[in-house]
């Protein structure tokens, strides 16, 4: 490949990681706060999937007119915050509190997956960019495997809120 691009991969990934780490934390942080059942864990679950479909057209528009980096930096940041808003929400038991900041994290994760892929072509010659596609996807699918294992040890061992606090923040791309 003609640039380095495991930057990016990580970065990538770490949104993901961040996103699927939330998505298997919240059934057990309602079910454990004593709140959740299968009306408020469908609606937590809802809310954060839900930022895909709300986020991906307008993030979409802003990733076409404004430099990946800036997109990037901007869309971890707000994950970011909202990742501490969630894990504040998580450890206080404020499941409907949570549901607006896992929603927020995931406009963030919309919107540096978009930039991320509109990045990918830049990168690498034409010939490249399936190998390249390929291992964002390989990283994407490891962090799906890996967060419903790990949110279940850290709701064994300690809290899934832990889960919120965990979520990785990769530096931005590029550095």
């Amino acid at each position: 490949m003609s640039r380095p691009i495991a930057p990016l991969i990580a970065t990538s990934a770490g949104a993901h990681a961040a996103d699927q780490l939330a998505l298997a934390a919240l059934p057990l942080t309602a079910v454990l706060a004593g709140e959740g059942g299968p009306g408020m864990v469908g609606a937590l679950v809802a809310a954060q999937s839900a930022a895909w479909l709300v986020a991906t057209l307008p993030a979409g528009v802003i990733v076409d007119r404004q430099p990946a980096r800036r997109v990037i930096v901007a869309a971890q940041a707000l994950a970011a915050l909202a990742l501490g808003a969630a894990a504040i929400a998580a450890f206080a038991g404020a499941l409907p509190a949570l549901g607006v900041a896992v929603f927020v994290t995931g406009i963030g994760v919309v919107a540096l997956t978009l930039a991320a892929n509109a990045a990918a072509p830049r990168l690498v010659a034409a010939g490249d960019l399936p190998r390249l596609n390929a291992r964002l996807e390989l990283a994407r699918a490891v962090v799906t495997l890996a967060a419903p294992a790990i949110a279940g040890a850290l709701a064994a061992h300690l809290s899934p809120a832990w889960a919120y606090v965990l979520a990785p923040s990769p530096p931005p791309w590029p550095p």
